[in-house]
């Protein structure tokens, strides 16, 4: 704490993002409140934001999997657009949940979950994203799960080819802007503003993506989400650049399901 503060006496709340009213919410609705040191107030406690944060978290995570859970058996082996449908349309309207959530309940700009205007070093790291992804790292670790044994894409797949080209398109777009935007800006953004530590959250951001790839895909997809994840993962935390990994992530999925099926998407 700065020594003009100190000698303001002034709470303890320099430099650790919260404000006076958070203070106070947490001192006066405290779920521990003991004495501190030299005659100071030791108060624990969590800011109706934080609740907020914790759900839309929980959210954002667990939603997508659930709603894999939940359509497969509805799906089946030969799924149609009309029975297909609702279950991605549910998936943006988790994103505009989240969306509105950052804006008008965290009253943060959507700047901060990564995304920026769109430049020519978007573009660039984009396009070096998914040709790496797409054509090295993929295939990489498709070819080392089928080597262990591990079912692959394949009935996946299938069942996804089965569809008109049109929807696979439309998919390639959910997938990007949905998955990328919740796992990648959200999460990692708010899992660090969690822990205090942006390793940490971006490591549970993986591992919830690719555990996320188990219901849909099966355990040997799964292990390629959590590689193809790492590596978005690191770039988000180097560049911030949200909408790089989104336009990377269409460009790779439309690749594989519509130009040169039936390569592995991500």
């Amino acid at each position: 704490m700065p020594p003009n503060l100190r000698d303001l006496a002034l709470p303890h709340i320099y430099g650790h993002h919260v404000n006076e009213d958070e203070v106070e919410e947490v001192l006066t609705n405290s779920g521990e409140d003991r004495p501190g040191r030299d005659g100071s107030r030791v108060a624990i406690g969590q800011t109706q934001d934080g609740r907020y944060l914790i759900a839309t978290i929980l959210l954002a995570l667990g939603g997508p999997p659930l709603l894999a859970i939940v359509a497969k058996p509805m799906l089946g082996d030969s799924p149609s657009v009309a029975m297909a449908l609702p279950f991605d349309l549910i998936l943006w309207g988790l994103l505009v949940i989240i969306l509105v959530v950052v804006v008008r309940v965290e009253r943060q700009p959507l700047a901060s979950i990564g995304l920026k205007s769109l430049g020519w070093p978007t573009i660039m790291w984009s396009l070096g994203l998914a040709f790496t992804i797409t054509f090295v790292l993929a295939p990489a670790m498709t070819r080392f799960v089928e080597r262990s044994g591990l079912p692959g894409y394949e009935h996946g797949l299938q069942r996804l080819l089965e569809l008109p080209a049109w929807y696979r398109v439309f998919l390639a777009f959910t997938a990007g802007v949905v998955e990328e935007s919740l796992y990648r800006g959200y999460a990692v953004e708010r899992l660090a503003s969690l822990t205090g530590s942006y390793w940490f959250g971006g490591l549970i951001a993986v591992l919830a993506f690719g555990l996320a790839h188990i219901p849909g895909w099966g355990i040997g997809p799964a292990l390629v989400a959590f590689g193809t994840g790492a590596v978005t993962t690191l770039f988000y935390m180097w560049k911030r650049d949200l909408l790089a990994i989104i336009i990377a992530h269409i460009i790779g999925d439309i690749v594989s399901l519509v130009l040169l099926p039936p390569a592995s998407p991500r």
